[in-house]
């Protein structure tokens, strides 16, 4: 199992942001295998419901052994992950 990943979501998803469960399912494509995952959500203005459910929730429930952890991410966007049960820190 390699150590981290990090994952530019302006380089996975370089014209919207990302607000779609099917955007979060194509951020997490290769996402299995890390022990680690960092989202950097540097230049994302907004993070839909959706999106922030499957990373920081339904994925998380399916792969307990990965750490995610949000970078850059704004205050609103930390606040929604940690109602949606998501760990942070």
């Amino acid at each position: 199992m390699e150590e981290v990943k990090t994952i530019i979501l302006k380089d996975v998803l370089p014209f919207v942001d990302p607000v779609a469960r099917s955007h979060a399912r194509r951020v997490l494509k290769d996402a299995e295998g890390y022990k680690e995952l960092v989202i950097d959500f540097r230049g994302i203005e907004f993070m839909g419901r959706g999106f922030a459910d499957e990373v920081f929730r339904v994925f998380q429930e399916e792969h307990p052994e990965i750490k995610i952890t949000p970078l850059h991410a704004s205050t609103s966007m930390l606040a929604m992950i940690r109602h949606l049960g998501g760990k942070q820190q």
